[in-house]
């Protein structure tokens, strides 16, 4: 698999530049928040998935203990290891990068 050409923090800017465009002159609201739910979930996914479901290896990859690894895959609903690897399966992580739309599928 061929790493993304465009580092994460270009493709994070262009998604927010995206997202201040779609405003449409509103104020936004918790945006700082909105940006940590919405890296959060594919972080702990991708980090589940490089570790093989490992929670202490994914903790460490992190650089986090492995309670607060816990808790936080409870939070953005990912119940145990076996369903973070089926949410990414093995072989099958792509990027998609591109100004409307950051997704790891």
């Amino acid at each position: 698999m061929n790493p993304p050409t465009t580092p994460l923090h270009e493709a994070v800017r262009a998604a927010l530049e995206h997202y201040w465009r779609t405003l449409e002159g509103d104020e936004p609201r918790d945006l700082y928040a909105l940006v940590l739910r919405e890296v959060e979930r594919p972080l702990l996914e991708c980090a589940m998935r490089y570790c093989e479901s490992n929670q202490t290896r994914a903790a460490a990859c992190l650089g986090i203990n492995r309670g607060t690894l816990r808790k936080k895959l409870r939070a953005v609903s990912i119940r145990g290891a076996r369903l973070a690897a089926a949410i990414i399966s093995r072989g099958q992580l792509a990027w998609e990068l591109s100004p409307e739309k950051i997704q790891i599928r």
